[in-house]
């Protein structure tokens, strides 16, 4: 039987202290079920009640000597930590915070951690090394490795004041939790505007979105520098570029060329078969460039099929809008992809497993529902 130290730290205030019979009973638990395993578990414990002025001193001075060396020294060479406190207006104690920002700085090299591990208060998301990411495995943190972790604003600041961590993105600067301002009404009104003028169809969609722009400026919502950093320009020259490749399509005749190879394809069949031909080239496109570029690029040879092969414009194009969004294989496909999958470790052929299933009932969905709804004669 292989032999396993456990060091359990109790915060708590009182004597007796609830806090510390928690503790034994998650250490007699943890002890009883690692003796099924074959393993023997030595317990020591720590009781920061008595070492209070000690973790006071380290605090002011750096130094640590006496008990407070020797209960350090324990944490660091324990195989497990039981750390056990109050819960005070809905955070740990003042008392566990302070000895956590005193141990060693190198404490956590050779700690083990995986996704969904909770420490500080925070859970783990991922780890990545040398800018790879780890995966759902088990890891032993080094130097430099880089965690992502998630919790309450108030776990992940204190993080900041912690000697083991170096947090790179500062709380303040990520928060998105904003309360309601002055301008905020008229940036509802503005915004209702909008979406009725673009319901009604009154006027061309992109006047519509031009009205909730110009509005969000007049009733200072925004300024005019907000708005003006807030454009995406990466996606305005990208359809500003992909406009002229989706006129050059049309006109030179490369969009009927390809069209006719659709409508042979299909030649006989239902109209449903070319709305399932054009899903098709959709869809394959769409995994390797944006769904922006890919709508750019089909309409004009879809619309060609529709006109050669007599179907109508509006199921043609509604299924080629439906199919750029089938963005389901590659990571690539789309920037939501991109943003979940270094977090969560995904490789590129991870993405074909869930997405097989989901672009199967997308396209079953789209080609069955699509004439329904739109009439293709």
């Amino acid at each position: 039987m292989s032999d396993r130290s456990i060091v359990v730290v109790s915060a708590g205030l009182s004597q007796p202290s609830s806090t510390r019979l928690l503790a034994d009973r998650l250490a007699d638990a943890t002890v009883a079920e690692l003796a099924q395993r074959g393993i023997t578990a030595q317990v020591e414990t720590v009781e920061l009640r008595d070492l209070a002025h000690e973790i006071v001193n380290m605090t002011l001075t750096g130094f640590a000597s006496g008990s407070l060396r020797e209960a350090l020294d324990k944490v660091d060479r324990a195989d497990g930590v039981i750390a056990v406190s109050p819960v005070f207006s809905a955070s740990y104690s003042g008392l566990f915070k302070s000895f956590v920002d005193v141990l060693d700085k190198d404490a956590l090299v050779g700690r083990p951690v995986f996704p969904g591990l909770r420490y500080a208060d925070v859970t783990v998301l991922s780890v990545r090394r040398l800018g790879r990411p780890r995966g759902a495995r088990t890891t032993e943190l080094a130097e430099g490795d880089m965690i992502l972790v998630h919790g309450t604003w108030p776990a992940v600041e204190a993080l900041s004041g912690s000697d083991d961590v170096l947090v790179v993105d500062d709380p303040d600067l990520v928060r998105r939790s904003v309360p309601l301002g002055a301008t905020a009404w008229r940036a509802v009104a503005v915004l209702a505007v909008t979406v009725a003028l673009l319901a009604s169809g009154l006027v061309p969609p992109a006047i519509a979105g031009l009205v909730g722009a110009v509005g969000m400026v007049l009733l200072r919502v925004v300024r005019p520098a907000q708005a003006y950093r807030a454009v995406s320009w990466q996606t305005v020259v990208l359809v500003g570029g992909l406009i002229p490749l989706s006129t050059a399509i049309s006109t030179s005749g490369a969009a009927d060329l390809v069209a006719g190879y659709l409508v042979d394809l299909v030649a006989g069949g239902d109209a449903r078969l070319l709305l399932a031909a054009l899903f098709a080239l959709t869809l394959v496109l769409g995994q390797v460039v944006s769904n922006t570029a890919t709508v750019l690029i089909v309409t004009p040879i879809a619309v060609a099929a529709a006109q050669e092969s007599g179907v109508a414009l509006a199921p043609v194009l509604m299924l080629v809008a439906v199919a750029g969004a089938a963005s389901f294989l590659t990571p690539i496909a789309t920037p939501a992809n991109m943003i979940v999958m270094n977090p969560a470790g995904y490789r590129f052929g991870d993405y074909w497993k869930l997405g097989l299933a989901t672009t199967a009932a997308w396209f079953v969905v789209a080609v069955g529902l699509i004439p329904l709804v739109w009439p293709t004669g």
